[in-house]
């Protein structure tokens, strides 16, 4: 029997052979696409590559009207993903400002290098200081490895001990007691920056260039204690010159009779070679407050304008205001 194919079935042949072959070259396609996708992903993109220390701001300070503190305008350190991680780029993360000791003086380049890692919570390495016109090297600080970087400005300018020059502060450490600081003096006859080791025995250290003095105030949080002194910068060496006191009574070696109810308030005179005591009595404690300000003994400390103004701005430690406030990872 002959057979015949009609249109319709040609039709439909033609039509399982054009899915057929679409099939095999969308396949096709398919491992094509996928080989190059391998080849793509092996390259690193830009993104991906752990970045190097950026370029050194530059900012500038100079020795200006000392009875304000002088913080320089330091560039804060950049957070991981601006600074790369040093122990991935083979560098560690930089950074610096340029400034001048007086208005007379060269325009320093003051360049800081942190060991390898975050810079939060990090170590500076060294401080290079070099002539901002000459690139000229004039001294390179080698920190103490004590120090912690605990502050957005890792290298802080700001005249300390009152002669119109402006210092360095590098930050040592930051606990429960308060901060504290490596100074490095400017010398003038040296034309270098002098590491005085007197200046980190001073917690919250704030400037009073009014009375050309360094204060300290210091707050036990375990207990009521209170702690402010007075620094003053004497031959090379920063000095404790007075200090008033108070702490729960019940604190004392022999606790009077009534400690309960009591603080025990005292005021000295000199440093610890020769301490002399100026005023010790005590203080009733009222219910649900601390301290009875209105106390014949007590409230001329807290007089607006007097010898100690207890509650005087001039207590307050600028630093604070540079701590880190967890933005920085």
């Amino acid at each position: 029997m002959k057979q015949c194919y009609s249109p319709k079935g040609q039709n439909l042949i033609a039509f399982l052979l054009l899915l057929a072959l679409i099939f095999v070259l969308g396949a096709c396609s398919q491992s094509g696409s996928g080989s190059t996708g391998s080849a793509a992903t092996g390259t690193p993109s830009a993104a991906g590559t752990p970045s190097s220390p950026g370029d050194v701001s530059q900012s500038s300070s100079t020795a200006g009207d000392v009875s304000l503190p002088n913080i320089a305008d330091a560039d804060e350190p950049q957070s991981d993903a601006q600074m790369g991680d040093g122990s991935q780029s083979g560098a560690a993360p930089e950074g610096g400002f340029i400034f001048q000791v007086n208005s007379d003086s060269p325009v320093f380049d003051c360049t800081y290098t942190y060991l390898a890692g975050i810079v939060k919570s990090q170590s500076l390495q060294k401080i290079v200081i070099s002539d901002a016109n000459t690139d000229v090297v004039i001294q390179t600080i080698i920190p103490s490895g004590e120090n912690k970087v605990f502050l957005k400005e890792s290298v802080i300018t700001l005249d300390v001990n009152f002669d119109g020059n402006l210092d360095l502060l590098v930050p040592l450490k930051d606990n429960a007691s308060g901060m504290n600081f490596d100074a490095y003096i400017w010398d003038a006859a040296s034309k270098q920056f002098v590491e005085t080791p007197s200046f980190r025995g001073i917690l919250n250290p704030a400037v009073n260039s009014a009375d050309r003095q360094i204060l300290s105030f210091i707050y036990d949080s375990s207990a009521v204690a209170r702690y402010y002194t007075m620094f003053s910068y004497t031959n090379n060496q920063f000095v404790q010159t007075n200090q008033f006191s108070y702490d729960l009574a019940t604190n004392d070696p022999d606790p009077v009779n009534g400690a309960d109810h009591l603080l025990h308030c005292v005021e000295t005179k000199g440093g610890a070679d020769n301490q002399t005591t100026v005023n010790d009595f005590y203080v009733s404690i009222i219910p649900n407050s601390e301290f009875d300000t209105n106390d014949p003994k007590f409230a001329p400390y807290f007089t607006p304008g007097s010898f100690w103004d207890l509650y005087g701005s001039r207590w307050q430690c600028p630093f604070v205001w540079l701590l880190f406030d967890g933005s920085e990872g």
